[in-house]
């Protein structure tokens, strides 16, 4: 390529693939709307300033370095979906940097490193997953600087670890399920050392010592049975549904297997090189660990299988060991290699969408839908009731970024809380086991699959009881009680509960909610709503109140209990606080 050397023709061709994945990787991380998860990352984590292990929520969904530079983007940027996305963006650039370096080290085609970049770089998922606010992506990074610096270190053993061993915690501190990597690494260079009469004690105790920490909060984890995502079916799903993703290729669920009968072929044929510590044999160990390894927890520990996103970092690793060995066999072996990497750009092809996540496809919300209910809200006066939606924390990180002041209850299933609702926010075709009238489509976007539908015909709202709170707020008190008395409910006359107060939260990332507890004839349902988001963006000298309305969601006469829960008992005020019974004729609605 032009009179460069082999080495620089390889690093060369990387980047100038890679730049082209990195544009996509910004395009759909400015395109695709917050996901569930994502949501969950802001809520949990950077709005509350808290992701250290032990001292925050207990959630497998903290990966940990993703929310420390995220939190650090948010604060530097603000807290739009691009700047949460960043840290994941910028370290696709570490991702082809590293993918390079592997190529100019050990790859001696060019047709090689070309295969290597399209099977890494636009794979569907991995672009996927660089362009959301989630530590897969940054760990796939970190992944191959790892591996990068275990092989530079099989040719170096008489340089220091602490680079490996750096690599190799930032690695885990983005994505846990790496960590039987990063033990496997520490008996790889531990047995190396050994044979080479060279054992460092202290660098491998240090190694051992946060592996130690990292074994103990994956227990504890499990301890508080968080670590639930997962399957049963490794062949079908962690297998199957991971290589259609991978490859974007949906029902070519198979196209691992030619590639690993391939390194088993290789293996045959180049069994002195596996027994022997080098970069085969390295490479060999950690595509083996990271497939094996889900394995052996599923049997010792009864951990569930992988699925896609946690399992991705396999398939990444299963095509660097295919690519390095077709290099090495022959001259013509990398087209092997290329002829496969067309999968991928087929893939791509089918399966790629600007806008939307792979994994969370049916998340598009049509824009200005929180600034429409805003401005109805502000119009209008009374709060408004809003249902339905699955994924809350997204529309709690909507109404935290806009100032919104609304709560969206759940209620697809719910006759009564759908006839209450003066908005439904629903999926296209819903399908109901009554009529539902009344209601006009205000914003449906053609992309998107949900359609906001409003009320209309607006009836009086009528307030039939209106009383303080019935008990004084102690400052760390772990319950408030709101509202407790027998609510008689009837399809013609639908009742609310209407709840005003003036709240200070003394510590930022105190946990506030309120629970609404029902029980009848019918059945008992107890129903949360976390409140953080009301209060973060007002003065805590504001003497502007928290205005909510709740609809009862049982029929006929019921038991109902509802307070406020300061789940942390932290110091906080809870003033002025009013609850109003309020009633409206719904007769419009024919059943």
């Amino acid at each position: 390529m032009f009179g460069f050397r082999a080495p620089e023709r390889n690093e060369i061709s990387v980047y100038a693939i890679g730049f082209i994945a990195w544009l996509i990787v910004v395009q759909k991380a400015i395109a695709t709307p917050i996901t569930i998860d994502e949501a969950s990352t802001f809520i949990n984590f950077i709005r509350t300033r808290s992701f250290i292990p032990w001292f925050s929520l207990w959630e497998a969904n903290n990966h940990v370095l993703n929310s420390f530079l995220t939190y650090l983007s948010a604060n530097v940027f603000g807290d739009s979906t691009f700047s949460l996305r960043l840290p994941n963006v910028l370290s696709f650039g570490l991702f082809i940097a590293q993918i390079a370096r592997f190529a100019r080290h050990n790859l001696k085609h060019l047709l090689s490193a070309i295969a290597l970049s399209i099977m890494l770089m636009f794979s569907t998922i991995v672009l996927d997953l660089f362009s959301l606010c989630r530590g897969y992506g940054i760990s796939f990074a970190l992944l191959l600087l790892f591996v990068n610096e275990v092989l530079y270190f099989i040719r170096h053993p008489e340089s220091r670890l602490w680079k490996v061993m750096l690599s190799g915690v930032l690695m885990v501190s983005a994505n846990l399920n790496l960590l039987p990597l990063f033990a496997a690494a520490v008996v790889f260079i531990g047995v190396l050392l050994a044979a080479l009469k060279s054992l460092r004690n202290a660098e491998i105790a240090a190694w051992l010592f946060a592996i130690i920490g990292f074994v103990w909060y994956g227990f504890e984890l499990k301890r508080r049975g968080l670590l639930y995502l997962g399957t049963d079916n490794y062949i079908a799903i962690s297998l199957g549904v991971t290589s259609e993703l991978f490859t974007g290729l949906v029902g070519f669920w198979w196209l691992y297997v030619p590639v690993v009968l391939l390194l088993i072929f290789f293996g045959i044929f180049n069994v002195k090189a596996l027994l022997q510590w080098n970069v085969v044999s390295a490479l060999y160990l950690f595509f083996l660990t990271a497939f094996l390894a889900p394995v052996a927890q599923n049997l010792i520990l009864q951990s569930p299988f992988p699925v896609e996103r946690t399992f991705t970092h396999a398939f990444l690793l299963l095509m660097v060991a295919f690519v390095y060995q077709c290099d090495k066999w022959s001259r013509r072996a990398p087209w092997i290699s290329v002829a496969f990497s067309a999968f991928f750009i087929a893939g791509l092809f089918l399966s790629f969408s600007p806008k939307r996540s792979v994994l969370w496809p049916d998340e598009l919300i049509p824009k200005g839908v929180h600034q429409y209910l805003y401005k109805f809200q502000q119009s209008q006066g009374p709060p408004i009731i809003v249902s339905n939606y699955k994924a809350l924390s997204n529309w709690e990180y909507l109404s935290y970024r806009e100032n919104v002041d609304l709560i969206y209850f759940e209620g697809v299933e719910n006759k009564r809380t759908i006839l209450t609702a003066d908005f439904l926010f629903l999926k296209k075709n819903t399908a109901f086991d009554f009529t539902i009238n009344a209601f006009d489509t205000v914003i449906c976007e053609k992309e998107a699959d949900y359609v906001l539908l409003e009320r209309s015909k607006v009836t009086p709202i009528r307030t039939i009881d209106a009383q303080p709170c019935p008990q004084a707020m102690d400052e760390r008190q772990e319950f408030y009680n709101v509202f407790k008395s027998n609510v008689t409910t009837a399809d013609t006359a639908l009742k609310t509960l209407r709840i005003k107060a003036n709240i200070e939260l003394l510590k930022y990332n105190n946990e506030l909610q309120l629970v609404i507890s029902e029980e009848s004839k019918h059945g008992s349902k107890r129903t949360a709503f976390k409140l953080n988001h009301f209060i973060d963006h007002r003065d805590q000298e504001s003497d502007l109140p928290i205005d909510i309305r709740i609809p009862f969601s049982q029929e006929g006469e019921t038991s109902v209990l509802v307070y406020f829960w300061n789940v942390e008992r932290v110091k906080m005020n809870i003033k002025n606080c009013t609850v109003a019974l309020e009633t409206e004729s719904v007769k419009h609605n024919k059943l």
